[in-house]
């Protein structure tokens, strides 16, 4: 596990994670695990005992409004992406 990626993950809105899929090729996703930036019925997600394994993260996945999880060692960066809130 990363603790700096986790602590980004629950503290940032969103998080840039590139990482290997289970078949080689290499993703990127914008994701977060910060409940203030996920749709309240979407929330409860995190609490799936499947994607919360010691080896997995689950995380919301932005752009496909929904729970996805990658392996811990399957990270190859990440990075924190500023959110462009109109005020």
């Amino acid at each position: 596990m990363n603790k700096e990626l986790l602590d980004a993950l629950d503290q940032n809105g969103l998080v840039e994670v590139v990482f290997s899929t289970k078949g080689g090729s290499k993703r990127a996703m914008n994701c977060t695990r910060k409940l203030d930036e996920i749709q309240y019925s979407k929330r409860s997600g995190i609490d799936n005992p499947k994607l919360n394994a010691p080896l997995i993260c689950c995380v919301f996945d932005w752009l496909n409004g929904d729970w996805r999880a990658f392996r811990w060692d399957s990270v190859i960066s990440w990075e924190v992406v500023e959110l462009g809130y109109d005020d």
